[in-house]
């Protein structure tokens, strides 16, 4: 195992650590948080998409 595989693995399990803190202290799920942020992410920038398809589709109706 390499340095860095080591720095890895020791800072993957420092942020668990924490992220288990704040879970207990919280009563909140961090991780099902994070999924969550994530996931909104990923739906604002669906319908960004969206939006700017729709705008092009129109753009091209309309001859600009």
């Amino acid at each position: 195992m390499g340095l860095l595989d080591r720095f890895k693995d020791k800072a993957e399990g420092l942020v668990q650590g924490a992220k288990d803190r704040v879970s207990d202290a919280t009563g909140v799920d961090v991780d099902g948080a994070i999924d969550a942020a994530g996931s909104a992410v990923d739906a604002a920038d669906k319908v960004v998409g969206a939006t700017e398809s729709a705008r092009e589709a129109r753009d091209k109706i309309m001859g600009n």
